[in-house]
């Protein structure tokens, strides 16, 4: 299954390993995590 998120800033910069633990978590469940193109704060 793919999937469209919103990082926003904060998983970009502060917490970006938390966002790759995300990303990780969820490929182990079978989806597929896309981010958003041209997201904006």
């Amino acid at each position: 299954m793919k999937m469209i998120y919103y990082p926003g800033w904060t998983l970009k910069t502060k917490f970006r390993n938390l966002g790759d633990t995300a990303i990780a978590a969820m490929a182990r469940l079978g989806v597929d995590l896309e981010e958003l193109s041209r997201w904006n704060c």
